[in-house]
C-alpha cells in the first residue's frame, strides 16, 4: 500500500495555548483601563451637569428673586445639587445661607454638591 502521510497544517496544542495566554494578558490589561475611562466619563458628565445646575440656580434667582428672600446679613444663597450615580442632575434646592441649620441626610452624601451664589452676582 502506498499511503501518503499527511503533514500537519493546523496549529499545535502549544501554539494554541500560547495564543490564549497572550489574549488573556491583553484582556487583563484592557479591563482596568476601560473601568478608569468609564469613571472619567462619569466625572465629566457630573462636572457638566454641575455647571448647568449653577446656571439654572442663577437663572431662578434672577427671574424670581421674591421666591428666594434673604434675611438681613446674608451674603447669598446656599444651593444643593443632587446627582445620580451616572452624574445626572436629580434635584436642585436653593436656600438662604442661614437656612442650612439641620440638613437632610441626602445633602450630606457623596452624590450631593453644595455651592454658594453671592448676592452681588444676582443684583
Amino acid at each position: 500500500m502506498n499511503e501518503k502521510r499527511q503533514t500537519g497544517r493546523g496549529f499545535s496544542l502549544v501554539e494554541l495555548l500560547l495564543v490564549l495566554a497572550i489574549l488573556a494578558v491583553l484582556v487583563s490589561v484592557a479591563v482596568p483601563t476601560l473601568g478608569a475611562a468609564r469613571a472619567r466619563a462619569r466625572e465629566t458628565v457630573r462636572a457638566v451637569n454641575l455647571r448647568a445646575a449653577k446656571s439654572v440656580a442663577l437663572e431662578r434667582l434672577l427671574l424670581e428673586p421674591e421666591r428666594y428672600p434673604l434675611r438681613e446679613g446674608e451674603s447669598g444663597w446656599q444651593c444643593f445639587a443632587t446627582f445620580s450615580g451616572q452624574g445626572e442632575l436629580v434635584d436642585l434646592t436653593i436656600l438662604g445661607a442661614r437656612d442650612t441649620g439641620e440638613l437632610p441626610e441626602q445633602w450630606l452624601d457623596d452624590n450631593c454638591v453644595t455651592f454658594h451664589i453671592a448676592y452681588d452676582t444676582v443684583h
